[in-house]
């Protein structure tokens, strides 16, 4: 289950969107020299293509042939940025983004004290102040594409609440939550949710259900390989041990640092014991 931000926090789904979105070149900081420099140096690195210290939220207008099917999101998790709940920021965007969105901490990016700083890839969009739900939700909204950022902050808040449930041991009030937020067909985080509630079905008793969520969540998230363990998981229980080796497999291929862990050696060795004739029958 993916960390949580306060549901608290989530109430404030109905203020403004008051993240700043910068373009075209403008006056900087106080410190005019080292703001020129930062930003110099990281439009040279790449990081940025557009910056400016403008404050008003503004989506960057581009044709159907430059518009990015892939984006990135890199957000400061440095001192500052991080004593501005930037951390949160990340836990955020992971919840509400949908797969072709990848979201990474990163080092400063300049602009201190104005955070949560992010930029975003291949746009080069520099996004400070970004540290609420409501932002979060109509970023991705304005220069990702997320549609209806209510709707989505409405499945979102319904997601925690399930995994809450889930961990409290609740698992029915949890798959009735996870059922809640999916038929809100949210535009983005659509695959954590089927992906959770492929868990909380498998701990229903209920391995069909499981395994029809996960099929679901690597349908609509093809690079994420959480989905194949829980097909993998799900196959265990039905009996079909080959089907679980090779969504085992699967995962693997998609995730190669899964060799590192324990959870998954633990799985790959339920498996072979299954797949194993006992030395009893030998």
């Amino acid at each position: 289950m993916e960390l949580e931000v306060s549901s608290s926090r989530l109430a404030t789904a109905s203020e403004n969107y008051t993240a700043k979105t910068h373009l075209c070149p403008g006056k900087l900081g106080r410190n005019r020299r080292r703001d020129s420099q930062v930003v110099l140096r990281r439009q040279s690195r790449g990081i940025f293509r557009i910056i400016d210290s403008g404050m008003l939220p503004v989506k960057a207008k581009m044709t159907d042939e430059e518009e990015p099917r892939q984006w990135e999101v890199r957000v400061c998790t440095h001192r500052t940025c991080r004593k501005s709940g930037s951390l949160d920021t990340v836990e955020l965007l992971r919840g509400l983004a949908s797969p072709n969105i990848s979201v990474e901490s990163c080092g400063c990016l300049g602009r201190c004290g104005m955070g949560p700083n992010l930029v975003i890839l291949p746009k080069g969009i520099f996004v400070s102040h970004c540290n609420t739900p409501a932002h979060v939700a109509r970023l991705l909204d304005l220069q990702c594409g997320l549609s209806d950022p209510e709707n989505n902050l409405k499945a979102l808040s319904l997601k925690q609440q399930a995994n809450r449930a889930f961990e409290s041991g609740n698992i029915a009030d949890a798959e009735t939550l996870f059922s809640q937020a999916i038929n809100l067909q949210p535009s983005g985080g659509l695959h954590l949710l089927h992906s959770n509630r492929s868990a909380a079905w498998l701990a229903k008793g209920d391995a069909y259900a499981a395994l029809e969520d996960a099929k679901l969540a690597s349908v609509l998230a093809p690079k994420w390989h959480v989905p194949h363990l829980r097909k993998g998981e799900a196959y265990m229980v039905i009996g079909d041990y080959l089907s679980a080796k090779t969504s085992y497999a699967e995962a693997l291929l998609l995730d190669p640092s899964l060799r590192r862990s324990k959870s998954y050696q633990s799985k790959l060795r339920e498996l072979e014991k299954v797949l194993t004739p006992s030395s009893a029958y030998a």
